[in-house]
């Protein structure tokens, strides 16, 4: 009995100091707070935190996860801003009455780019399922688009 109520007692004061460190250490607090950041999805806040705080302590392997991780997400946020943008284009560019040779060839070279864009994209399990989906939709969307605008020209 008094074995078991030991190593309770250890337990709970490891516990303590360990939440103390985390509490008391300014590059762990700035490592929580990049974590909370980057699940909310401010992947450009958390990589800057983190950042800071593996400056504070090299050792922190909080801050240097969430640094690549939101690295890597802020990719994938930048491919798929691309793609919104270049389809608010391809959207503007078919109002037109008549489309001409050069507006099929600049839609066909913005499809070209995504599409040669997306297998550099790292694909890790770290990376947000809702990110993910967005740019295998894009990419599908400027696949479907290129073959439309190749088999015009």
């Amino acid at each position: 009995m008094r074995y078991k109520l030991f190593f309770l007692f250890f337990a709970l004061v490891l516990f303590t100091v360990f939440g103390l460190f985390f509490l008391l250490s300014d590059s762990y607090k700035r490592s929580l707070e990049a974590k909370v950041l980057y699940m909310r999805g401010d992947y450009a806040q958390a990589q800057l935190l983190a950042k800071e705080a593996h400056e504070l302590d090299t050792y922190n392997r909080m801050a240097a996860t969430i640094m690549a991780q939101s690295s890597l997400a802020l990719e994938y946020v930048a491919y798929i801003e691309e793609g919104e943008r270049f389809l608010a284009q391809i959207g503007t560019l078919l109002q037109k009455s008549h489309l001409d040779k050069a507006d099929k060839i600049r839609i066909k070279f913005m499809a070209d780019i995504m599409i040669e864009r997306y297998p550099k994209l790292t694909k890790t399990v770290v990376i947000d399922e809702t990110l993910i989906a967005k740019t295998n939709a894009l990419f599908e969307e400027f696949k479907a688009i290129h073959a439309r605008v190749d088999s015009t020209l």
